[in-house]
């Protein structure tokens, strides 16, 4: 091999391992996009829990309610 085919193929070897590493991140944000939404979906959970609590229409609270009246 001569001097300009080691050069290519040097090359060819860097991208290569630049595109395994791009494919690599971009699973990690898919990932990291995943548990966000998850955690957003469990954060809204517990807001509309906290809010029918609050309002006294969930669980025991409606039924002691229901019990006084």
């Amino acid at each position: 091999m001569n001097k300009q085919q080691i050069s290519k193929l040097n090359m060819y070897l860097a991208v290569q391992k630049a595109l395994k590493a791009k494919q690599g991140v971009i699973a990690s944000f898919a990932r990291l996009n995943t548990e966000v939404l998850n955690f957003e979906q469990q954060i809204g959970g517990i807001n509309a829990l906290n809010t029918a609590l609050i309002a006294g229409t969930v669980g025991t609270t409606n039924s002691n309610t229901q019990l006084e009246t």
